[in-house]
């Protein structure tokens, strides 16, 4: 016997390793049924094989009773920080047989008109530091409670989050707006690990962190954002990794093509490709990545190799979903005039394979710069700057710090390029010369 199709009809669904097949006399194979009610009481539907019998087709009548589902809390109310004059959201991810009623609440009363699976209080005051909010969800099956979630009001700035290197474009790491950390309860029993999350490769970049995020289907969450040297970049929930917090948030990888890679597009390799063991076994990203939060957008460079081209890219990525703005992403390149041993009827271009972005991203006043030198001093390379506008990707401006020589990388260890408010941008080179 040979089946040429198998189907499932309402609210079943088959999975098997018969379609296509054909079955010697005394030979089996098995059709598996998956019920999933979308209602309550008795469901029906049919199981339809397709084969080369007399009896073409066989049906079979499937009967299942649904049977409702009481709410079950996906993702709790997590505790907000806002300052004064500002509002505050609390959001629930509820799951459960339709429809869902939800009643806010706050310090254990009902909230007049809070019913939905978020709720915005009005412009906070310093007085309602400290309320709680809890949300009831009911359907015909019955009832869950969140856990409570607290308000804090202050009356100085919230600390928006790490946002690029060191935590400002000066990159002097102060936190400025610290509100948690004090000398007392630094010390070894309230500070210290609270857990670990695994990564696909080594993590050159410094983590990124941003405060209530909200992200699709999961609730608001406090994100930390690490990129890899696998060409990955994961946002993590910064508070636990409990239940649903066991996986990342979301994973986005840089060399798939919805993020504008070519098929089949790998990290560098190490040995193979690059003969140098400064990064090992493999070159993605790692450079630290530089977020704006008025967007919501990451902008990471990644290193790649695609059908043996070698190619670097800015990247766009929205902190919700780490899905590529429309701008990105873009793919980095250019040239300059100049007497080098390596220029061409007197131009220089920039050399994907013996470059490499180290120095941490600057985002200033709309502009993102990234910063090149090379692999274990791989010649012939040189110092090259790049400006993209932050909102198009248009390529601003192009410098390389070494037209007439050699060398002269921007390096940096890792820190990022820095600028002072008036606009200005620093960049130290090391080795070679310079002009």
């Amino acid at each position: 016997m040979t089946f040429s199709g198998i189907t499932a009809t309402g609210d079943f669904a088959e999975s098997d390793n018969c379609n296509g097949t054909s079955l010697a006399v005394g030979s089996s194979c098995t059709i598996n049924m998956a019920f999933t009610p979308t209602t309550t009481g008795t469901r029906t539907g049919t199981l339809t094989i397709s084969d080369n019998g007399l009896a073409n087709p066989q049906t079979v009548a499937l009967t299942g009773t649904g049977v409702p589902a009481a709410p079950t809390i996906l993702a709790q109310p997590r505790n907000q920080t806002v300052v004064a004059g500002q509002m505050a959201t609390f959001s629930v991810v509820a799951s459960g047989l339709a429809p869902l009623a939800y009643q806010w609440q706050e310090n254990g009363l009902n909230i007049a008109g809070a019913n939905a699976a978020s709720y915005t209080t009005p412009a906070a005051a310093l007085s309602d530091s400290g309320s709680t909010f809890q949300v009831i969800v009911t359907n015909t099956a019955g009832t869950a409670t969140s856990a409570i979630a607290t308000l804090t009001v202050s009356s100085t700035p919230i600390f928006p989050g790490v946002l690029t290197q060191h935590n400002d474009n000066a990159r002097t790491g102060q936190n400025t707006a610290e509100i948690v950390l004090t000398p007392a309860n630094v010390n070894a029993t309230h500070f210290g690990k609270k857990f670990a999350q695994p990564l696909d490769g080594h993590a050159y970049a410094q983590p990124l962190y941003v405060p209530n995020v909200v992200i699709p289907g999961l609730g608001t969450h406090n994100v930390v954002y690490v990129a890899t040297e696998a060409d990955s970049v994961y946002a993590f929930d910064a508070d636990d990794k409990t239940g649903a917090n066991a996986s990342p948030l979301w994973k986005a990888s840089l060399i798939d093509t919805v993020h504008g890679a070519a098929v089949g597009a790998t990290t560098v390799n190490s040995s193979t490709d690059l003969g140098c063991s400064d990064l090992a076994p493999q070159v993605g990203i790692t450079s630290t990545p530089v977020i704006d939060p008025a967007s919501g957008t990451m902008y990471v460079e990644a290193k790649s190799k695609e059908n043996g081209v070698f190619v670097h890219r800015l990247h766009a990525i929205d902190i919700t979903t780490g899905a590529e703005r429309a701008s990105g992403p873009v793919v980095i390149t250019g040239s300059a005039r100049g007497t080098a041993a390596d220029a061409f009827g007197g131009v220089i271009t920039f050399n994907p394979l013996h470059e490499h972005a180290r120095p941490g991203l600057l985002l200033l006043n709309g502009v993102v710069y990234v910063a090149f030198a090379s692999h274990c001093d791989w010649q012939p390379y040189h110092g090259w700057i790049f400006a993209y506008d932050a909102a198009t990707f248009t390529q601003k401006a192009a410098l390389i710090t070494s037209p007439n020589g050699y060398e002269s990388g921007v390096w940096m260890s890792g820190a990022g390029l820095a600028a002072d408010a008036s606009g200005n941008i620093f960049a130290p080179t090391g080795n070679g010369d310079y002009d």
